[in-house]
């Protein structure tokens, strides 16, 4: 269904006057170690740019397929789970995508129950 979509809107794009040709920038990911930064930096830029990315995700993967279950947890809770996660992490590390460390720190903190 996604690829679908994609080919749909590709088909319309490359249909519009001026479109076209124009030149399509790489996507830029935001890397782990620009996360921290932004959680750590200690501006309320800073704090909201984090606590936003990190609860984008957290939001993505509750639903509906789950795969992190954070219930009541809050918003502070959430980002101090994924903020310490990232820390442990190797260094080398921090240049990959800042959304593979916010999922494997949500679902590793907040698995989810099924069945029972």
């Amino acid at each position: 269904m996604q690829r679908a979509i994609a080919f749909v809107a590709a088909s319309c794009i490359g249909q519009l006057p001026g479109v076209a040709s124009a030149q399509v920038a790489p996507t830029q990911m935001v890397e782990a170690r620009e996360l921290l930064g932004w959680c750590a930096d200690g501006s309320p830029t800073g704090s909201a740019a984090c606590t936003a990315y990190i609860m984008g995700i957290a939001d993505a993967v509750a639903a509906p397929n789950a795969v992190s279950c954070p219930g009541n947890s809050s918003r502070a809770q959430i980002r101090e789970v994924v903020v310490r996660f990232m820390r442990s992490q190797h260094e080398s590390h921090l240049g990959l995508p800042a959304g593979i460390f916010v999922t494997a720190a949500l679902r590793s903190a907040f698995p989810c129950r099924r069945g029972g």
